[in-house]
């Protein structure tokens, strides 16, 4: 990834878990699943928006933004 690790998670908070890690070993990437939306990522996805292998991720976060939006909530 383009990550360059002069950071990192040391320790999760309940209910984090880990779900994506560098070669090296480190967290890169965490959810917490419940029912609500919540990735974090230790890495520049908007850097790799057209690599076909994190379409998902993108595909992700706009269904989660499309599931909460009210219509009459937005501004257009």
């Amino acid at each position: 990834m383009n990550s360059f690790h002069h950071q990192a998670v040391d320790r999760l908070a309940t209910p984090l878990v880990a779900t994506a890690f560098a070669r090296d070993g480190l967290v890169e990437g965490v959810e917490f699943r419940d029912e609500r939306f919540v990735l974090g990522v230790q890495w520049h996805p908007e850097a790799w928006w057209r690599d076909g292998r994190f379409a998902s991720l993108f595909r992700a976060l706009v269904h989660a933004a499309e599931a909460h939006a009210a219509p009459a909530a937005l501004p257009y």
